[in-house]
């Protein structure tokens, strides 16, 4: 999603859940992190560090097989 808008990046990837602490995050560069994770980082969070609000929705296959399941 940010690749499509142009933006260049360098990905760090941490586990779902990750309790994140101050020394994982550079605190002198941008950073962009789901809204999620923002929430857990909210009380040291850098002066550029952004929630990024992702757009997401289920494949059209979920959506079929989800709706053929509640009608049983």
């Amino acid at each position: 999603m940010l690749e499509a808008r142009g933006i260049r990046f360098s990905p760090r990837a941490f586990v779902d859940h990750h309790a994140f602490k101050e020394a994982d995050l550079p605190v002198d560069s941008a950073v962009l992190m789901t809204e999620k994770d923002a929430v857990k980082c909210r009380g040291f969070a850098g002066a550029d560090w952004w929630a990024v609000e992702l757009d997401v929705s289920p494949e059209t296959g979920f959506i079929d097989w989800l709706g053929a399941r509640i009608k049983q």
